[in-house]
């Protein structure tokens, strides 16, 4: 959960990103609108691969599935921190930044195969539960992510220059998806937890109630048939 809440920063950043191309490199409305959709649509498809392209190498593979789901989440997560980490030395190369922010967005899609796909496994019996609540947490970031990104650019205490700002940002951005990385690489399973089974305990004990109550019911059947054939043959 930990993991997504961090990584649901990255999706808000994306929408920072029309302030940091026309602050930064002077690019008009019309321009921002264009990479603002590309920049949505990049995690949109590798999001789609990724489910898919994960099972086919836990199948194909062999591979434990959740070193595969660790192995596409660390991208998910360092991919888009080495992205911002780079932008940050290369002064003002506007073609390089907008790649650079595609390719980190495209590398964020990826968590379909990692921390999404991992929850049925963990979950099976609560997963829809887990993933409301997995998804609640996150979005507060839509809330925190912009208050933070204004309150770095208009303190005086960061700088003056609006590029030392913004590599800031990205700067502490990369830290926290570092610091998710580690987290889910160190604690994240996918064995089923105790807490889940205790829905497999009671419905093999609502089988098993019914199941008596079948064998019950057959049973005072067969009586009722022996009983009426007793009394025929009198």
């Amino acid at each position: 959960m930990k993991e997504l809440l961090l990584s649901k920063l990255i999706i808000t950043l994306s929408f920072q990103v029309p302030t940091f191309l026309s602050g930064v490199y002077g690019i008009s409305i019309v321009q921002n609108g264009l990479f603002s959709s590309l920049s949505t649509c990049s995690p949109g498809i590798s999001s789609l691969v990724a489910p898919w392209l994960s099972n086919m190498l836990i199948e194909r593979t062999g591979v434990r599935s959740i070193i595969i789901r660790k192995v596409f989440q660390s991208i998910a997560l360092l991919g888009p921190a080495l992205a911002l980490t780079t932008i940050t030395f290369i002064e003002c190369n506007f073609s390089a930044a907008v790649g650079l922010i595609f390719a980190g967005l495209f590398a964020y899609g990826m968590l379909t195969g990692g921390e999404f796909s991992i929850i049925p496994s963990f979950s099976p019996n609560f997963s829809g539960t887990v993933v409301g609540f997995a998804l609640l947490l996150p979005f507060s970031m839509g809330i925190l992510a912009p208050y933070l990104v204004g309150a770095i650019l208009d303190s005086s205490a960061t700088g003056d220059s609006l590029v030392d700002k913004w590599n800031l940002i990205f700067y502490l951005t990369a830290g926290f998806l570092l610091f998710g990385t580690v987290i889910f690489n160190v604690f994240a399973t996918d064995q089923q937890q105790s807490w889940d089974k205790i829905a497999n305990v009671e419905e093999e004990e609502k089988e098993g109630d019914d199941k008596e109550k079948k064998n019950g019911k057959e049973r005072r059947s067969s009586s009722v048939d022996s009983f009426t054939v007793a009394v025929n043959r009198k």
